[in-house]
């Protein structure tokens, strides 16, 4: 009596079983990578838009005169803004839109360019002047909403910068107790 090489069905059918599970597993761990990469990539895109902001931030207050909060005109919901007036009728805004912070500057109460910053998930901004100190100070704070809920876990940003230092060295104005 001759043997016959070959798979029985069962065979085949372990051999199948045992495959299948290989690729479902490698199909979950491509798919766990892809999810790992997608979130790395944001919050390396908000780490990057938060330094630029930083650096504009700085730049625009050193060159402000004063933080004065705006209220937008027509929102049914208003979100936190704030105008920073500079030299020769331009200005400077801040606002909140959509979860990215507007940063725009105006000139002659037009606006001339406009950028924006992504933010943290879930992050809430504010700017706040200290006039106590001298020199007078101003701290934008992106913190975590607050709540079990928050989906931003990491810890506040608070950028700090000196009120007008670009005018530190030009003539006060008559009358008045800041530098022009």
């Amino acid at each position: 009596m001759t043997r016959r090489r070959g798979l029985t069905l069962i065979e085949l059918l372990v051999a199948m079983a045992g495959t299948s599970v290989i690729l479902g597993m490698a199909v979950a761990l491509v798919y766990t990578l892809l999810g790992a990469d997608r979130a790395a990539r944001q919050r390396m895109h908000v780490g990057e838009s938060l330094a630029r902001l930083a650096e504009q931030f700085r730049s625009d207050v050193h060159a402000a005169k004063a933080v004065a909060p705006v209220a937008p005109a027509g929102a049914a919901r208003p979100s936190p803004g704030w105008q920073l007036p500079l030299d020769g009728g331009r200005s400077v805004r801040y606002g909140l839109r959509q979860g990215k912070l507007i940063r725009s500057e105006h000139a002659g109460g037009k606006a001339v360019r406009q950028e924006s910053f992504a933010l943290p998930e879930g992050a809430t901004i504010s700017i706040e002047q200290d006039v106590a100190g001298r020199p007078a100070t101003v701290r934008l704070a992106i913190e975590p909403e607050g709540g079990p809920a928050r989906k931003w876990r990491g810890p506040a940003i608070h950028v700090d910068a000196v009120l007008g230092r670009d005018h530190r060295f030009t003539k006060q104005e008559e009358g008045g107790d800041h530098a022009k």
